[in-house]
C-alpha cells in the first residue's frame, strides 16, 4: 500500500503504482507500457507485492544486525572488565613491589625504581590495544544501533514507497553491520 500518493514525474496525473525491479524505480501505469515495458530489462510489479518481498528481506537483515549488536555489547562489557582487571592487577603488583623494596631500601633504591618503571610501561602497553578495541567496538555498536533504528522506523511507518525508494541505501548499510566480525578473546 502507498500511504501518500506519489505521482509520476513523466506522466504528472498518474500515481506511481508499480515498481520496476531492475531499475529500482517507482513508475506509473503508463510507464509500464512505454519505457518500463515487461521484458528482459524491465520487470514492473505492483508496489505492494514488491514491497512485501523487500520487507521480509529487510526484517531478516534487522534480526541479523540486532544479533551482531548484542554480541558487540557483550564484547564491550568483556573489554571493560579486562581493563579494570589490568588496573587492579597492576595496583596489587605495585604494592607488593613497594613492600619488598621498602625492606631493602638502602641497598636497592635504584633497582626498585627500574622495576616500577617497567611495570608502568607494561600496564600502558597492555591497556593500549584494549582501549583501542573498546573505542572501535563503541563505534561499531553505535553504527549498528543507528542502522537498526533507521530501518525499524522505516518499517514502522509501513510506507511502501519510502521502503522501495530507500531500499538500495538500506541494503548497502545493513549487511556489513549484520555480519561484523567480533574478534576479541579474553586474556
Amino acid at each position: 500500500k502507498v500511504t501518500q500518493a506519489q505521482y509520476c514525474l513523466k506522466h504528472k496525473k498518474q500515481a506511481v503504482t508499480f515498481y520496476c525491479q531492475p531499475c529500482a524505480k517507482l513508475v506509473c501505469r503508463d510507464c509500464t507500457t512505454t519505457e518500463h515495458q515487461p521484458g528482459p530489462n524491465h520487470d514492473p510489479q505492483e508496489v505492494s507485492m514488491a514491497a512485501e518481498k523487500f520487507k521480509a528481506e529487510l526484517q531478516t537483515l534487522v534480526e541479523k544486525t540486532q544479533a551482531t549488536a548484542d554480541a558487540l555489547v557483550k564484547s564491550e562489557e568483556t573489554v571493560t572488565r579486562e581493563l579494570t582487571s589490568i588496573t587492579v592487577n597492576c595496583k596489587t603488583v605495585k604494592e607488593e613491589v613497594h613492600k619488598y623494596f621498602s625492606q631493602l631500601r638502602m641497598k636497592l633504591n635504584k633497582e626498585e625504581d627500574e622495576v616500577i618503571d617497567e611495570l608502568l610501561s607494561m600496564e600502558v602497553t597492555d591497556k593500549k590495544p584494549f582501549e583501542q578495541e573498546k573505542r572501535d567496538l563503541a563505534k561499531t555498536l553505535q553504527s549498528s544501533k543507528d542502522g537498526l533504528k533507521s530501518c525499524t522506523n522505516i518499517l514502522a511507518r509501513d510506507n511502501d514507497g519510502e521502503i522501495l525508494t530507500l531500499r538500495k541505501q538500506l541494503e548497502d548499510r545493513l549487511p556489513p553491520l549484520s555480519t561484523a566480525q567480533i574478534q576479541h578473546e579474553a586474556l
